[in-house]
C-alpha cells in the first residue's frame, strides 16, 4: 500500500472513530452524565458557589431533563467517579438532582462559554474534534466539582444499619418492611436519585453491588412499600438462620408454609416471603413481596 493510501486509510479510520465517540456521548451530555478523557479545559472551572447561580434561560430545559433522567444521570456519574476511584461515589444516589443538575449546567456555561456548551448538550457529534474533546474534559471537571460539592456528607448514610439487620420473613429488613409509606422509607434510609417508575416504582439503595431493592405501588409519592429484596451481597442471615448462598434443599427445610416450588431455582411462601437460586441451587436472593407487584403471588400467594 502506498505512503499516500495509508494517511487516507488513518484520516478514516480517525475521522469514524472520533464520529463514532461523539455519537456515544450525545446521550450522556444531554443528562448530564459521561463525557471525555481527562484533561485541562479551555478554562478553569468555577467555584461550587458560582456553579450554583441561577441557570440561563437556555439551559432551562436541559437542566429540566437531566432531572427527570435519573437512572441514566446517576449511572453515569458513578462510572465517571468509578473510573477515578474518587471519595465522592458513596452516597452518590441520595444527592440531590434538582441542585445538581443546574450546578452542572451553569457550571459548564460558565467554564467553556454558553454557545460551546450548548453544542456539547444538544449535538456533540456535530461538534469539531478539538472542540469536542476540550468541552468533553470540562465537562468532567465541572460534574466531578458539583458531586463534590453537593454529595451528602461522608457517615450520614443509614443504609449501612439497615443492610446490617436481619431480614424478618414476612415483612422486611431493618424496618423497611411492607406497607410503610415512601415517607417512612425515607426516613429510614435517607434519599436515593436511583428510581425507575412505572406501574410500580422501584427504588435501589446502596453502592458498588451491595444493593437494596424496594418497590413501591402504586407508583408516586402516596405509594408504600410492597416489595423488598436483598441480593447476593448480603451478609447476615434471616430470622429463620438462612443465608445467601444456602442450599435449596436447606431452605426449603426451613418453611412449612412454601406454595410454589421451582427446583432448585425458587421458593415462595405463603407470607410473600421469596428465594431465588442460582444455576448450582444456591441462595441468591431473599425478598418479601405483595401480590401488586410480583406474578407468582397473585396466583400462588395469600397476601
Amino acid at each position: 500500500m502506498s505512503i499516500t493510501a495509508l494517511l487516507d486509510s488513518g484520516r478514516a479510520t480517525s475521522l469514524r472513530r472520533m464520529r463514532a465517540s461523539a455519537a456515544a456521548g450525545a446521550f450522556l451530555a444531554l443528562t448530564g452524565c459521561g463525557g471525555g478523557e481527562g484533561g485541562k479545559p479551555s478554562k478553569s472551572p468555577v467555584t461550587a458557589a458560582q456553579s450554583l447561580a441561577p441557570v440561563p434561560e437556555e439551559f432551562g430545559e436541559l437542566s429540566a431533563r437531566c432531572q427527570t433522567s435519573t437512572t441514566g444521570t446517576i449511572l453515569g456519574l458513578e462510572a465517571l467517579l468509578s473510573a477515578r476511584h474518587h471519595p465522592a461515589l458513596a452516597g452518590l444516589r441520595r444527592m440531590d438532582l434538582a441542585r445538581y443538575c443546574p450546578c452542572y449546567f451553569s457550571g459548564l456555561q460558565r467554564s467553556v462559554g454558553s454557545e460551546r456548551a450548548l453544542a456539547y448538550a444538544r449535538a456533540p457529534q456535530a461538534m469539531g474534534g478539538a472542540d469536542l474533546v476540550e468541552t468533553a474534559n470540562a465537562a468532567d471537571l465541572v460534574r466531578v466539582q458539583c458531586v463534590e460539592s453537593l454529595g451528602p456528607a461522608a457517615g450520614s448514610d443509614p443504609f449501612t444499619t439497615v443492610f446490617a439487620a436481619p431480614f424478618v420473613t414476612g415483612r422486611g429488613i431493618g424496618g423497611v418492611e411492607l406497607g410503610i409509606s415512601v415517607a417512612q422509607l425515607h426516613e429510614r434510609l435517607g434519599e436515593t436519585n436511583l428510581v425507575t417508575r412505572g406501574r410500580s416504582d422501584k427504588y435501589r439503595f446502596g453502592e458498588n453491588g451491595i444493593e437494596l431493592v424496594v418497590d413501591v405501588f402504586p407508583s408516586g409519592a402516596g405509594g408504600r412499600v410492597a416489595g423488598v429484596r436483598v441480593n447476593r451481597s448480603y451478609r447476615n442471615a434471616t430470622d429463620r438462620g438462612i443465608r445467601i448462598g444456602d442450599a435449596y434443599a436447606s431452605v426449603e427445610s426451613k418453611h412449612s408454609d412454601i406454595v410454589f416450588r421451582a427446583d432448585r431455582r425458587a421458593l415462595l411462601t405463603a407470607d410473600g416471603t421469596k428465594y431465588l437460586f442460582d444455576g448450582g441451587g444456591f441462595l441468591s436472593d431473599i425478598g418479601v413481596v405483595t401480590a401488586d407487584v410480583d406474578g407468582l403471588m397473585r396466583n400462588y400467594g395469600a397476601r
